[in-house]
């Protein structure tokens, strides 16, 4: 597409602004209501392509379903003036009114296998206010190149459109390889949205995300069950084995490479409405992640629009909207096997229980949009080892969180956990607002290595409790074992084995700043055989 000049309004030379627009949902649709899906499979699924499936179901209200878009610019040969193509993606209706995702249920006997960059090995979507999965495949020269690509995940002023219930049941290894693949991606979404993966090539001007629905009223998510008996494994940088997520008010989740910059926008926006649900999960084998910036399992239950976003470099700005209402639903999830995520960056297992909007921009932003609206319960049982490996890794991440108060967050961990790689952390938990406690319960070594790292790291509003049998080490420079702080609740610290902080600003026991001074009282019964505070 030239960019050649035009004359304008004005009766002057002007260069048009040259733009592909594309919108996956209907438009002034009312009462389109999705069926419920029902898939049974027995026998093994092999696929193999970039951005493939091997099993995608989905259920949409109010229209969607799916978009490719591959596009490759050039130069102009005759040498004239060119000016940026852009790109803009919406996944979502507008002005739709009573259009419903349906409730869902799937079971696959047997494995699910998929090979490709981008790929999703099983994927589910109840989704209402329209929406479904974009997949951008988008390249430019020097002389011809992009300009921002913007993608949308939400309606516009949409009515009453809420997303099902999914209720799944895997017996059989599920795997994905290639660079952000993705092993088992569930989906339900009020308000529009869904799955987006970008990948852009040569010069371009960046992307714009935008996490949340306008003006979208009575959008809540559904419920997500899912009964797990086999490994989930996702090979590849940028790879997630499990993708849960539960959001009222529109959002989803984005994956992207080879942006030069991006700017996301969490929340909805336009006094939209819409709570998550809950979300529980029994997974019996192990979990593993192999690749840079790798992702075990990541959990979120989103009220007031939001979602997640994996791959953003880092020239990344994050935007909360807080001009939404809605609340998180209750979390839980029962893991017997191993958790491992290896590479640089490696994450084991995040769970997000968020009201006001929100969600997590990896290595930029984790938390509330901060509109109305409280986070809910968290509680994770894991039996089995956990290892995260590469710098700012996490071995397990717990947060709730809202402007109108949070839930419980209770962690109950038996077996050893290993992170590697300075500024990484075994166990960070967060309970943002008004009645949110922390209590954590661990059996099992617990080593951190790199520098600055943490053993175990847990801020609240409210009450922390934390139970330790067996060492806990943190030896390198800046280490801590343990960092407890509290807004005004008591504080706890049972330990049964050896705790060592490292050198320099390290410790082995650190509490918040200025504790003491505020409500509440401290007590720490150190059975280990060295400790500190400061």
């Amino acid at each position: 597409l030239p960019g050649a000049p035009a004359i304008g309004a004005s009766g002057l030379p002007e260069t048009p602004d040259v733009e592909v627009v594309a919108r996956v949902g209907g438009e002034g649709s009312s009462g389109m209501n999705a069926a419920k899906v029902t898939v049974n499979n027995t026998g093994n699924i092999w696929t193999q392509g970039d951005a493939g499936a091997a099993s995608l179901a989905q259920s949409i209200g109010g229209g969607g379903g799916a978009l490719e878009m591959v596009l490759r610019t050039k130069d102009d040969a005759a040498g004239g003036a060119t000016v940026p193509l852009e790109i803009a993606v919406t996944l979502g209706g507008l002005d739709g009114t009573g259009n419903a995702g349906a409730d869902m249920s799937l079971s696959q006997q047997g494995l699910a296998n998929m090979k490709g960059a981008f790929g999703t090995a099983v994927m589910a979507q109840s989704i209402g206010g329209g929406g479904g999965r974009a997949m951008l495949d988008l390249g430019a020269t020097q002389s011809s190149q992009l300009g921002q690509t913007a993608l949308t995940f939400g309606a516009a002023a949409s009515i009453n459109e809420a997303g099902g219930d999914l209720n799944s049941v895997q017996d059989g290894d599920v795997v994905a390889s290639g660079a952000h693949a993705v092993g088992s991606l569930m989906q339900s979404i009020g308000g529009g949205g869904g799955s987006g993966l970008a990948q852009l090539q040569g010069v371009n001007g960046g992307v714009a995300a935008t996490m949340g629905g306008d003006n979208v009223v009575g959008a809540d998510g559904g419920r997500i069950d899912l009964a797990m008996n086999g490994q989930s494994l996702a090979l590849g940088d940028g790879a997630v084995g499990l993708l849960l997520q539960s959001i009222g008010a529109g959002g989803g989740e984005l994956r992207l490479n080879g942006a030069s910059s991006a700017d996301v926008v969490l929340g909805a926006s336009g006094a939209s409405t819409g709570s998550g649900q809950a979300i529980d999960v029994n997974h019996n084998g192990m979990i593993g992640v192999v690749g840079a910036q790798a992702y075990g399992v990541l959990l979120q239950s989103i009220g007031g629009g939001g979602g997640a976003v994996f791959g953003a470099g880092e020239q990344t700005q994050v935007v909360t909207s807080s001009a939404n209402t809605g609340d998180g639903g209750d979390i839980r999830f029962a893991l017997t096997g191993d958790l491992i995520a290896g590479g640089e960056g490696g994450h084991g297992l995040i769970a997000q229980s968020l009201g006001g909007g929100g969600g997590w921009v990896g290595g930029h932003f984790a938390g509330s949009a901060g509109g109305a609206g409280a986070g809910g319960a968290i509680r994770l049982d894991i039996n089995g080892a956990i290892r995260a490996t590469g710098d700012g890794g996490t071995g397990l991440f717990a947060q709730s969180a809202g402007r109108d108060g949070a839930g419980p967050v209770s962690i109950s961990h038996t077996g050893d956990m290993e992170v590697v790689g300075d500024g990484a952390r075994g166990v960070y938990a967060e309970a943002q607002g008004a009645g949110g406690r922390i209590d954590i319960a661990r059996t099992g070594h617990l080593h951190a290595w790199g520098a600055d790292v943490f053993g175990v790291q847990a801020q609240a509003t409210g009450a922390i409790a934390v139970e330790q049998r067996g060492a806990v080490l943190a030896v390198d420079a800046g280490g801590v074992g343990f960092s407890l702080a509290s807004a005004g609740g008591d504080i706890s610290l049972d330990l049964g084995g050896h705790t060592r902080g490292g050198s320099g600003d390290g410790a082995g026991v650190v509490f918040g700043e200025g504790l003491r001074s505020r409500s509440g009282s401290t007590s720490v019964n150190p059975l280990a055989t060295s400790w500190s505070t400061s």
